[in-house]
């Protein structure tokens, strides 16, 4: 008996510990018709089982500094704030009979790991009641809870935590045996199942990036805290699914993957066979996973609470308009049911904005004249207006071209400048360009040039609408839905006829007057020549 009494120490001790790390919430319930905590047991020995039920207590907290040590009892050492509503269902393991020595001896080869949930149901465990939901103070309370063991899944996890790891409780277990020996039986057994909060953020870098050129994504992922001693992390994913209208996957050396300490700094980069990339080039869904070798070099240098994994990679721009992108990192906790339990934690979603400039040229002086042959170049400007300095650099390449021209239409069109008033997925930072400098290099056969440089802004400050602005020497119109400014340009005709003949006409006269002269004086010299 004392071997199997050991034995089983062992085991409920280490099935009531052998939480996984998980995130979710906490509420209490009670059984109808349980036996209140509190109430004497039935006369008998206490080193033997001599009652026919017990309770079981559910603890959930959520991020756990300290843990202590599990011992079944009430342990106040535990931190961490409670968590309501997180959903538990219990199974009653059918091979067990604690109530005789041999039942002791086959419920110290229970392991967690063996028992699946599948359909609502666990083979080799009856369901006990329906699923229950922990309290404000983040309990669950079974009471009159027939002796055995207990399958114990986290069904309902909180939003945004990670479930626990399913676990075995037994009913009773020793108690004290952990330090000093057991000498009775422990029937009101309390587990502390542990929930640690899953972040996941999006970033995009994408500022002064223009449609045709590349922006950097990052998503960063906890990795869960408390990891199993033994198996550590074993799963870790990133899955993007790209908007394939406006972007494209760039393939190469810009996807990484780094390991992160708490506060974000970098502790190694993983090298190339250390994670898979697998792309779909139809869809551009993405997916950045973990190999054996980068999940092992994880855990051999890094398997403590608070780190984080960073996927980063570069995307072309292929089209104007709002980029909206949000991801997900999926991973599990390392122990026992965690294996084949994912925790999906969805990112936060980031926005880029780029919007088209139409130019249209006119003739000034008659509006149904469109002009064909302007040449345009585009600058950015660290103001909100230009003028010749804001010429000197910056000029811009967008999809591939740094000089636009009018068409027979008298149109062109600059397919995508990003906005001026919002870049990296927040309001414009300084390096932002505060606006474009639209500069005419050389003006339709017959017009005179534009004096100096349009300014253009492109806005969406509140994120509900596109604005737009075209500054001296153009009239603005914006089509607000297709993100797009219409700039009519127009050209006064070329002013040089308007100019007098070189001299003017009366030194024409003057000058026809004088050949007249000239050409009498050649004749009356030859004649006098020949007479002579």
């Amino acid at each position: 008996m004392a071997k199997n009494a050991i034995a089983l120490r062992s085991v409920s001790a280490a099935a009531v510990i052998g939480l996984s790390l998980g995130l979710g919430a906490t509420g209490a319930v009670a059984q109808e018709g349980g036996q209140p905590a509190g109430t004497a047991a039935p006369a008998g020995n206490a080193a033997t089982i001599n009652q026919e039920t017990g309770t079981l207590t559910i603890h959930k907290k959520a991020n756990p500094e300290t843990t202590g040590t599990p011992t079944g009892e009430v342990d106040p050492n535990v931190s961490g704030t409670p968590l309501d509503g997180v959903g538990f269902t219990f199974f009653k393991i059918d091979a067990v009979n604690l109530n005789t020595n041999a039942g002791l001896a086959a419920a110290a080869n229970l392991d967690a790991r063996n028992f699946t949930l599948a359909n609502g149901q666990v083979a080799g465990a009856t369901k006990y009641g329906e699923e229950q939901k922990t309290n404000a103070a983040g309990e669950i309370k079974l009471s009159d809870l027939p002796i055995g063991a207990y399958y114990v899944v986290e069904t309902t996890p909180k939003d945004g935590f990670a479930p626990a790891s399913p676990f075995i409780a037994f009913v009773p277990m020793t108690k004290g045996n952990t330090a000093d020996g057991g000498t009775e039986w422990n029937y009101d057994v309390h587990a502390y199942p542990k929930n640690y909060q899953s972040r996941a953020e999006k970033a995009v870098e994408d500022t002064n990036k223009q449609v045709g050129q590349d922006i950097t994504f990052s998503i960063t992922g906890d990795v869960p805290g408390g990891l199993d001693p033994v198996n550590g992390l074993t799963k870790f994913s990133f899955v993007d699914d790209l908007d394939e209208a406006k972007v494209a996957y760039k393939t190469g050396e810009t996807t990484k993957v780094e390991i992160l300490g708490a506060n974000g700094e970098v502790l190694t980069a993983l090298a190339a066979g250390d994670f898979t990339v697998n792309h779909t080039e139809a869809t551009q869904n993405l997916e950045v996973t973990l190999t054996d070798a980068g999940l092992k070099k994880f855990n051999d240098g890094y398997k403590t609470t608070g780190k984080k994994l960073r996927l980063s990679f570069d995307v072309t721009v292929n089209a104007h308009g709002e980029l909206a992108n949000k991801a997900t990192v999926i991973s599990n906790n390392g122990t026992g049911g965690g294996d084949t339990t994912d925790t999906t934690t969805p990112t936060n979603e980031t926005k880029s904005y780029w919007a088209n400039v139409k130019i249209v040229k006119k003739d000034a002086e008659d509006a149904n004249v469109n002009l064909q042959g302007a040449e345009f170049e585009v600058y950015g400007s660290a103001n909100e207006t230009c003028d010749a300095a804001d010429l000197n650099g910056d000029k811009l390449t967008v999809k591939g071209k740094d000089k636009w021209t009018t068409a027979a239409d008298g149109t062109v069109t600059i397919e995508g400048l990003h906005v001026n008033d919002f870049d990296d997925n927040s309001a414009a930072s300084p390096e932002q360009f505060k606006a474009y400098c639209l500069l005419e290099t050389k003006s339709p056969a017959g017009y005179e040039l534009l004096s100096k440089p349009i300014t253009l802004q492109l806005k969406k400050t509140d994120q509900t609408a596109f604005t737009a602005t075209a500054g001296d020497g153009a009239e603005a119109e914006v089509n607000a839905q297709a993100y797009e400014l219409t700039a009519t340009v127009k050209n006064l005709k070329d002013t040089t006829p308007k100019l007098p003949l070189t001299g003017g006409a009366g030194i024409g006269i003057l000058a026809a007057i004088a050949a007249v002269l000239i050409g009498a004086g050649a004749l009356y010299a030859r004649r006098n020549t020949k007479t002579a």
